[in-house]
């Protein structure tokens, strides 16, 4: 069902997209009626083309073709509009503004990473204060990167390294109180 966005142009490919997500779990006992164990990884690859619009000067703009006039394009200048992509090569002319801009419609790719691990531990205690303590470790390593329309703008995208670890003791004291 990876059908084109309302703005994709007609008759121009689908972006691809290709998921994998992989993963699995592992837990049991270490001490029988006592110590357990759990632990779990999951990962994502990711390959997404989605259609991104951008405004951009026209191919007369570039040449210094405005409403009819001419003008000199500086050399200064000219870098620049380097940077934007040329209306038609490579993407496809959506709208034309008559203004010496056009919007252009062209894949965007985005490149997905996630790595996420969980681990747990709990414990029963058989004393005269019941309880429990159980350890919780979370990891999580994802990376997102995208490859623009524009040319050389793939810096978009971000990272995130994050480490969580948490612990609980629950004691039972009576019937009736109960600390956590």
């Amino acid at each position: 069902f990876d059908s084109a966005n309302y703005f994709h142009p007609r008759g121009e490919p689908i972006p691809p997209l290709g998921q994998n997500q992989f993963g699995g779990t592992i837990g049991g006992p270490i001490f029988q009626n006592r110590t357990f164990f759990f632990g779990s990884y999951e990962g994502l690859r990711e390959g997404l083309g989605k259609t991104e619009e951008v405004r951009v000067p026209s191919v007369e703009a570039r040449r210094g073709i405005l409403t009819g006039k001419t003008l000199t394009v500086a050399p200064a200048v000219k870098p620049y509009l380097e940077l934007w992509p040329v209306p038609g090569q490579g993407n496809a002319i959506v709208e034309d503004f008559r203004d010496g801009t056009v919007r252009i419609a062209g894949t965007r790719d985005q490149f997905v990473r996630d790595d996420f691990v969980a681990a747990k531990l709990d414990h029963r205690f058989a004393s005269e204060k019941k309880g429990f303590l159980a350890v919780t470790y979370n990891y999580d390593n994802s990376d997102r990167r995208f490859v623009n329309l524009i040319a050389d703008t793939n810096a978009s995208g971000w990272e995130a390294r994050k480490h969580v670890l948490s612990a609980r003791l629950t004691s039972v004291f009576s019937p009736t109180t109960l600390n956590e």
